[in-house]
């Protein structure tokens, strides 16, 4: 699977940056293979234009496999990359270069035929910011849902995250 796309996105995850009306326009490209007894590959690479005179690339690239099917297990290594022409730090993370890895996990029950169904994955990495020393990452999600019919679930969802990015 390949796809090219466009956008416009208003980037208001602050009161500050609500406050400067932040926005971007941007275009992503997306690459993704995927089967059972094969080894994963999900490749993003990404350009936006900031309006307030900024910009930002970024690159993501995953690695996995599917250990088992029921459960599903999946595990592999995430590698990412980004920066900014513009360094915003009072308004945004905007580093000029970030650079992380990782290994993780995947266990996932969604049979849509049973009332039960959870999500649970780890990670741990090292990320880069800079001329910063490396440090370590962790990453932990887990979320436990019960389906009363096919369109109406209720689910519980925690999630922990060291890196500068999420």
């Amino acid at each position: 699977h390949f796809s090219l796309s466009v956008n416009r996105q208003a980037q208001a995850y602050t009161l500050e940056m609500t406050e400067a009306e932040l926005a971007t326009t941007g275009a992503k490209m997306t690459y993704h293979f995927s089967r059972f007894h094969y080894p994963g590959v999900y490749f993003q690479a990404g350009f936006d234009q900031w309006n307030n005179d900024n910009t930002q690339w970024n690159t993501f690239l995953s690695l996995y496999t599917f250990v088992t099917r029921r459960p599903v297990v999946k595990t592999g290594f995430n590698i990412s990359a980004m920066g900014f022409r513009n360094n915003m730090d009072q308004l945004y993370f905007s580093p000029s270069i970030y650079t992380s890895g990782e290994a993780f996990l995947q266990i996932e029950k969604n049979d849509p035929n049973k009332k039960w169904f959870y999500f649970l994955e780890g990670a741990y990495g090292m990320q880069k910011i800079e001329e910063q020393s490396p440090q370590s990452t962790m990453r932990a999600r887990a979320q436990l849902g019960y389906r009363f019919t096919r369109s109406l679930s209720i689910r519980i969802e925690g999630f922990y995250n060291t890196s500068a990015t999420t």
